[in-house]
């Protein structure tokens, strides 16, 4: 074959990828979207195959949408593998997670998209945790600290006060120190798990991650550089008049596995460090449990 005839057609092949590639309604919609609105599984592969755009952007009611999540809209998990398994573009799921799990609440669909992409990113769990995603099965958070941290996913969940994904995901921890972890939060401070449980004032996952082996001995750092152990972080702490008992009751579940004179760095017990905070209602607290 002639170079010219191969390069014509070459010329005619890309032509035609284009003209497929124009098709599309007066709403802006591609043939692709309606195999999958339809769950067509053998269109989708036969249009894909003829050089449709797997990747190009439908408008839905006046918002673009890529056919990743037309596939999730359709809950149809053949639908949803067939368009997963054809994607081979990087995705960011933070995209996809307000609308999936609002309305997939943890169905085999879901577990399916994040088994098949696992590039996810932290603000992704984030935003979901913060949306209040309704995630009725615990099976889809397991899934989800396997995409992301054990450990990044328990400090999410109690930022945010998921007490029952918390409970659930604290028994894969296999090593207590893994829950002396601590995180760096920008600037010079530092937080660990029981330290947010205790500003959050959660007595339930306080308790918990006592049982489970966290040292409440560890320093932390606040902005100021000033060292902290979990009392010392009672002692940092504004709480709210509603807050005092059961910050009452926290102190004195710390107490069971903290001398109440542990220093910190700079030599500083607790009690010592509220007086130096002009922290009031702790030194209250500390007077009456003392």
């Amino acid at each position: 074959m002639s170079l010219k005839i191969i390069n014509a057609c070459k010329l005619d092949s890309i032509s035609s990828l284009k003209k497929c590639n124009l098709i599309k309604d007066m709403w802006g919609r591609h043939p692709l979207y309606y195999a999958v609105i339809n769950n067509s599984y053998l269109n989708i592969l036969w249009l894909y195959q003829k050089g449709h755009d797997l990747y190009q952007i439908n408008t839905i009611k006046g918002n673009k949408e890529d056919l990743i999540t037309t596939a999730l809209r359709t809950k149809n998990i053949y639908t949803i593998k067939t368009v997963c398994d054809l994607w081979e573009r990087p995705i960011n799921p933070s995209l996809y997670f307000t609308r999936l799990l609002m309305k997939s609440q943890g169905s085999e669909e879901l577990e399916y998209f994040l088994s098949r992409f696992k590039i996810f990113t932290i603000k992704g769990l984030e935003r979901l945790i913060c949306k209040k995603a309704k995630v009725k099965h615990y099976k889809i958070f397991h899934r989800l600290h396997i995409c992301f941290s054990l450990l990044e996913s328990l400090r999410y969940c109690l930022t945010y006060r998921r007490n029952q994904e918390f409970l659930y995901l604290v028994n894969y921890i296999r090593c207590p120190e893994q829950l002396n972890a601590i995180f760096t939060t920008g600037g010079h401070s530092t937080i660990n798990l029981l330290s947010i449980a205790i500003v959050t004032v959660n007595i339930k996952a306080s308790k918990i991650l006592l049982k489970h082996g966290t040292n409440p001995s560890i320093l932390i750092s606040n902005s100021n550089r000033e060292s902290m152990t979990s009392l010392h972080v009672i002692a940092n702490t504004i709480f709210k008049t509603e807050e005092i008992s059961s910050i009452e009751y926290i102190i004195r579940l710390l107490l069971c596995y903290i001398d109440i004179n542990k220093t910190n760095a700079e030599g500083l017990t607790a009690y010592e460090f509220a007086k130096y905070k002009n922290n009031k209602i702790i030194i209250s607290l500390f007077d009456k449990i003392n």
